[in-house]
């Protein structure tokens, strides 16, 4: 499967977990959710084979740390 792919099928399935995926001028997007007070920012391509791991990562770990009072 391609990176593209992957991509879109990520997009798809981290929008289904909660994520709001709002798309940027200049190519990037901007994800939130609601159980988090932090923005994710990330590009609207993969640039490399980790990419798409790299932001899975970052959602996850965002969705795990407590939320700041």
């Amino acid at each position: 499967m391609s990176r593209k792919k992957d991509w879109c099928q990520k997009l798809v399935e981290w929008q289904n977990q909660g994520w709001t995926v709002e798309h940027r001028k200049g190519g990037h997007l901007k994800m939130t959710h609601p159980l988090s007070p932090q923005v994710v920012f990330c590009g609207s391509t993969p640039s490399d084979w980790r990419a798409v791991m790299n932001v899975e990562t970052r959602l996850h770990r965002l969705l795990r740390e407590p939320a700041a009072v």
